[in-house]
């Protein structure tokens, strides 16, 4: 095997069946699939790379000599304790002519860790390592510049085959709106109107609170500062100055709040119900809706000026703004004249007209809200919970999904900030550790990691599956601490409930609160939706799913090969076999700690025979079923499972007559 190019872009696109996850890495990175180390990760498009295997150790560097640019990664294989020993990252640096280091305990891939601090900088550059362990308890050891470290390790997949993970927004605080000071034990239920954000401060506005004021770092509460009067807000926006405007559908106006937090006096004159919406630009420029008898129009207020751009005179709703460093976006919910379907037209304001860009393939109560993100983009909220950016063209992407609905959305630099229907505020960073590891479309036997807690409540990943396959779904603790408890729901391709675990009703599984779907046959053919859920705790979970494999006997016998790990402690291969017909099948393990088990069933889920350690002492605790005459024609299922441990293992299927 040779380090390779995975995914040009054609074929990276090919392999991502669901056109949202079929993007390429923005921010100059390129995808890449390592063979030798079964990985896939991202690589700086101007870097080169090389890679080794020798002494039982797989070696990977990317390198930029120009600017001294490095990432270097070592894979060895599993032992039989916990431990990690530091000789390896020593010897690793040294490799590299690199020495000293300051280390903390972290967590990689939901298992403990350490993270380093090089004392030898590159070119200036500052030196990050890492050890740990992969999901199927390999060892791995990383060293590299920041702060391409960061992103290659933050985009690092579980199999040369799967897409390397693109740059997302992972949780980093989360807080709840307070109750209303006038009426602390009778709360009303939160209706968050708006977000506006700076780089200090992050505001929201509800109609009984006020506005809410947190800080952007921690999440903490600043202040609140209920409305004087009674007021519904349609909006809020924090000018550079500090004061803050508020749309108010009560007063038909823009409410100030000043840089003291008093309030001020209002301004504007809007029709009933107005303004619909309110945003700022970063020099200040305020963007309403509003209506006229002719249609809704655009104003925009700067220095005392207030000047109007009119909109389609087909609007089925109120249009929506959304405002960016040179951006201001209008989606407009327009009317078919000829068969009275809304679509969204999203059009740029450039000199002062409304240029169309492209539509959207949603209704006005399928967007809960609009923004635009650091790097321009219009980034979607929709009510079932997915956060959307829609490229140039108006090609769709989910940056995640969230629950429950979204209700208001802005960004602040590499900030994403969130509010939702049970007034909950949820702050988002590109530069935090991901939430997710893995394509989004699971392929059999490549692990996934998520992360499932209190601000994080469940995660989706789709497969295809086809008609009477048979599948297993497992979700478990790697860490082995029964810490996070999670469940898992299968939802059909017509989005129907199929099948649903909280904790494993066997114990093929490690944790009392592990979850797994076992030997589900699947019912149609299309695109099935897995669910993990949170259920209790907070912690990493591991995704897998094994599918049945068939293959063929033959007289001169044939070798199968797999690999076992926690979240697949059991792979089924599927034979059709004949009455009379003697047969042994040999099961050794060929890497890792793997101590195999072999069961054979009949059709009917009986079993006929199992071994977990082969009578021949020979094969120590390998496993081994020894001429097994089969009783009827017809299929059987030949389980690969273990004692304990994990790694690979080949089995060996003989014909004896």
């Amino acid at each position: 095997m040779m380090l390779r190019r995975l995914l040009t872009f054609l074929a990276f696109t090919l392999l991502c069946a669901v056109p949202i996850f079929a993007q390429t890495d923005a921010s100059g990175y390129v995808p890449y699939g390592w063979d030798i180390g079964d990985l896939a990760l991202s690589m700086p498009a101007d870097w080169s790379a090389g890679a080794a295997d020798e002494d039982d150790m797989a070696y990977l560097t990317f390198r930029q000599p120009d600017t001294g640019g490095l990432f270097h990664v070592r894979i060895l294989p599993p032992s039989a304790d916990d431990f990690l020993s530091f000789d390896a990252f020593d010897e690793a640096l040294l490799s590299l002519s690199l020495s000293g280091y300051s280390y903390n305990e972290a967590e990689w891939f939901g298992q403990n860790g350490y993270t380093f601090a090089v004392n030898t900088p590159i070119n200036g550059q500052p030196v990050r390592g890492m050890i740990g362990r992969l999901p199927d308890q390999r060892l791995i050891i990383a060293i590299g510049v920041e702060p391409q470290f960061t992103h290659i390790m933050n985009s690092l997949t579980f199999s040369a085959d799967s897409p390397p993970n693109p740059p997302t927004y992972s949780s980093i605080w989360n807080n709840t709106l307070p109750a209303p000071i006038e009426s602390p034990f009778d709360a009303p239920e939160p209706r968050i109107a708006g977000l506006s954000a700076t780089e200090e401060q992050v505001l929201a506005v509800d109609a009984a609170r006020g506005v809410v004021e947190f800080d952007a770092t921690t999440g903490g509460l600043i202040g609140v500062y209920p409305f004087l009067n009674p007021s519904t807000p349609t909006g809020i926006a924090a000018l550079p100055n500090g004061e803050v405007i508020i749309g108010d559908s009560v007063c038909r106006c823009l409410q100030r709040l000043t840089a003291a937090r008093q309030w001020g006096e209002s301004f504007g004159s809007f029709a009933g119900n107005a303004p619909f919406s309110l945003m700022v630009s970063p020099s200040g420029s305020l963007y309403a809706v509003d209506s006229t008898d002719e249609g809704y129009v655009l104003r925009i207020f700067l220095g005392g000026t207030d000047r109007e751009i009119p909109m389609n005179f087909n609007a089925a709703a109120p249009p929506l703004i959304a405002v960016g460093m040179d951006q201001v976006y209008v989606i407009e919910w327009l009317q078919s004249l000829i068969d009275n379907q809304t679509s969204g037209a999203v059009s740029l304001i450039q000199d002062g007209v409304p240029m169309l860009q492209y539509w959207l393939p949603f209704t006005p109560e399928e967007v809960s809200a609009a923004s635009v993100s650091a790097d321009g983009h219009l980034v979607l909220a929709l009510s079932d919970g997915r956060v959307m950016q829609a490229d140039e063209t108006g090609n769709l992407t989910q940056l995640f999904a969230d629950s429950p609905t979204p209700r208001a959305i802005t960004f602040q630099n590499d900030q994403l900030y969130l509010a939702r229907n049970d007034g909950s505020i949820i702050a988002r960073s590109l530069n935090a550790p991901p939430e997710r590891r893995g394509s989004p479309i699971l392929q059999p036997d490549v692990p996934v990691q998520g992360t499932v807690s209190d601000l994080i409540s469940g995660q989706r990943w789709t497969f295809e599956g086809e008609a009477g396959q048979v599948v297993t779904l497992s979700a478990t603790d790697l860490q082995r601490r029964d810490t996070v408890d999670m469940a898992l729901r299968l939802l059909s391709p017509n989005g129907s409930e199929l099948a649903y675990n909280d904790d494993q009703l066997g114990v093929d599984l490690f944790g009392i609160f592990d979850a797994q779907i076992p030997d589900l046959v699947l019912p149609e053919t299309g695109t099935y939706t897995v669910i993990v859920e949170h259920v209790g705790g907070s912690g990493t979970y591991t995704l897998g799913l094994t599918a049945d494999r068939r293959f063929a006997l033959e007289n001169s016998g044939v070798t199968l090969r797999g690999e076992l790990q926690d979240v697949f402690p059991v792979q089924r291969w599927v034979f059709s076999g004949q009455r009379g017909q003697v047969v042994t099948f040999t099961m050794t393990a060929t890497g890792g700690t793997l101590d195999p088990a072999l069961e054979l069933l009949l059709t009917d889920g009986r079993t006929l025979a199992y071994n977990d350690d082969g009578a021949d002492p020979e094969l120590g605790t390998n496993a081994q079923l020894f001429r097994i005459t089969l009783p009827a024609d017809g299929d059987y299922v030949l389980e690969a499972s273990r004692f304990e441990g994990s790694g690979e293992y080949s089995i060996v299927a003989v014909v004896n007559n």
